[in-house]
């Protein structure tokens, strides 16, 4: 299994009642594994409007009597953590784990993040499995935890994990599922008001302070050599050494794995550091860890150098990965060679991009029409795969930072006095996750700008999960489609208007006419993902029909490829061509060819 799947058979095999997310890359395969469960067992699955949602709802559940999970990236992790901070002091009634990914590189993310912070900013156990096999059992564990504390548990993985695969040793499900809710009124604790608060962070700290003397000896030692160096593995890091000790025949290395890493297993960490010269600390992300061992020996009077990010032996930019490993072991005088050799595999470098046919790209070549005719405008980007418009050659907006901010931050531009076009661009699943806040704080604070909405249907970039727009829950159950234009319009946006990119001159009007109010206007460039319309097309055993560059009419001016990035443009010998496989048949080519020479039809 991968590790994401891995979790979700382990959360099943806890008894899972309710499950709540919301889709990001690397965490988005546990939740859709767990609504295969869901389906067979008939248990809740759902994509929420957004993490802190999609938390409060499984915190609801909890406190009904039925174990709850979350699965999120990192960066979902600080849309939830507001709620979490708080439902810490309450704690909860069954068990509640939140299943966090880290994009530690960071790949698809726009930055790079340990949400092991958090575990000590709210105070709760995090638990951390080093292979799929380990991360099943990680997701049972973590459920008796959270019951036996009665608070929430974080389980960590990074992405390297949570992509992995291994074998999976799986147990049986629980065959009676059958759990009666009921909600049991305790103000003390589920009331949270100041006075509440005060008493109940008590009542955290001491919760806490009983986990750490229980889970004190919970590490366990791999290899007792009594070499001067110890090593601490963390998560997928005690994977790596277990690698590297049998492709480099290390034999004589002192090994402790974590899988609980808050509240740290002070007795054993201890005990292992006596008996070692030094000790190296393996963990993906920062040098949480690590700084916290240095401490509890300082605090112990154990004199022992601790090795790791902070003092370079391992590299910090990055994710933690076996050459880094070995290198470190290199500086330590474990092994020869400062990096292991590896056959390299010549990779074509390439740049994300959107798809042939993608909507999103010719919402952006009709944006930039129309901002060219009037000089030039600014452009606020947002998350999702309408982003990789970003890249060469579209190049369509000047900002990307978080879900929702493309819309706050034309909204400060605006109100700046920014004298130029400003568009904020924002997809459907992205404007029900975090745009309606700051729609409803430009219309109410009267800024004039155009939000550009680019509503596909589904929340394509991290797989095509349903949206708000789609029609269809995760379970694949029909539901009810929540129209952006209606919720914009009661929001008190007058000018919203609905049109197809890929009629062009028409969205040329549309969006021009939009530009020209003097106050919030809200364009919505509705066309379904060209991926999910292809497969519908292609089930119907239908024939696409693409388009073919006539040589004869064809300049090489390159003009189509620069305007559109199609990826189904090639330039060869002085000339463009249509590779036809790729085609869609979407025509957005023909409106950046000035000499006619794109036609429909096989060439």
């Amino acid at each position: 299994m991968l590790g994401d799947e891995a979790i979700a058979r382990g959360a099943v095999e806890a008894g899972v009642r309710f499950v709540a997310s919301y889709p990001g890359t690397p965490s988005t395969e546990i939740t859709v594994k767990l609504a295969e469960y869901g389906k067979k067992l008939g248990f809740h699955v759902e994509w929420s409007a957004n993490e802190k949602v999609a938390f409060e709802a499984a915190y609801g559940a909890s406190l009904s009597g039925l174990r709850a999970f979350v699965g999120t990236k990192h960066l979902g992790m600080n849309v939830l953590s507001d709620s979490l901070l708080v439902a810490a002091y309450g704690g909860t009634r069954a068990g509640l784990v939140i299943a966090v990914a880290d994009d530690t590189h960071p790949y698809s993310s726009q930055n790079a993040m340990d949400s092991r912070h958090y575990c000590r900013l709210v105070n709760v156990p995090c638990v951390e499995p080093s292979d799929p096999n380990e991360a099943k059992e990680a997701a049972k564990f973590a459920f008796d935890l959270s019951e036996r504390y009665s608070l929430p548990v974080i389980l960590r993985i990074t992405q390297r994990l949570a992509h992995a695969r291994g074998a999976v040793e799986l147990d049986e499900i629980p065959s009676n599922q059958d759990v009666t809710a009921e909600f049991q009124r305790d103000r003390s604790r589920f009331v949270l008001l100041a006075r509440q608060a005060f008493e109940r962070r008590r009542w955290l700290i001491q919760q806490m302070n009983v986990a750490r003397r229980d889970l004190s000896s919970s590490g366990q030692r791999i290899f007792d050599s009594g070499d001067k160096l110890g090593i601490i593995g963390v998560g997928i890091g005690t994977t790596y050494v277990l690698s590297i000790a049998t492709e480099l025949g290390l034999s004589d290395l002192s090994m402790m794995k974590l899988s609980v890493t808050n509240p740290l297993p002070e007795e054993s960490i201890l005990s292992f550091a006596n008996e070692v010269s030094e000790l190296l600390v393996l963990e993906d992300g920062d040098p949480i860890v690590e700084r916290e061992i240095r401490n509890l020996l300082q605090m112990n009077c154990v004199i022992k150098r601790v090795h790791g990010k902070d003092d370079g032996v391992i590299g910090f930019e990055g994710e933690l990965t076996p050459d880094k490993i070995v290198s470190g072991l290199h500086a330590l005088g474990l092994v020869d060679g400062e990096t292991r050799h590896e056959e390299k595999i010549d990779v074509i470098p390439r740049i994300a991009g959107l798809c042939a046919g993608c909507p999103h790209r010719a919402s952006y070549f009709v944006i930039k029409e129309v901002l060219s005719g009037k000089g030039g405008g600014i452009v606020t980007g947002d998350r999702g795969c309408y982003n990789q418009g970003a890249n060469f050659p579209i190049e369509a907006f000047d900002t990307c930072m978080d879900m929702g901010a493309s819309v706050g931050i034309a909204y400060g531009l605006a109100k700046s006095g920014v004298d130029r076009p400003i568009v904020a661009v924002i997809g459907d699943s992205t404007f029900f996750h975090a745009g309606l806040p700051a729609l409803e704080n430009a219309v109410v604070n009267q800024a004039a700008f155009t939000i550009a909405l680019l509503d596909n249907g589904w929340t394509s970039m991290t797989g095509q999960q349903p949206s708000f727009t789609t029609g269809i829950d995760l379970m694949g159950q029909t539901a009810p489609i929540m129209k952006p234009e209606d919720i914009a319009m009661a929001m008190g946006v007058k000018c919203v208007k609905v049109v197809d990119p890929l009629d062009v001159e028409l969205a040329k009007q549309v969006f021009r006419e939009a530009l020209e109010q003097d106050e919030v206007s809200v364009v919505i460039f509705r066309r379904e993902c060209a991926l999910q319309e292809l497969r519908r097309i292609r089930a119907a055993h239908r024939k696409i029909e693409p388009y073919f560059i006539d040589p004869e009419k064809c300049t090489g001016c390159r003009v189509c490829l620069m305007k559109t990035g199609c990826p189904a443009l090639r330039f060869d010998g002085g000339k463009m061509s249509i590779d036809q496989s790729d085609c869609t048949g979407c025509g957005l080519c023909v409106y950046a060819c000035k000499y006619d020479a794109i036609h429909k039809g096989r060439s």
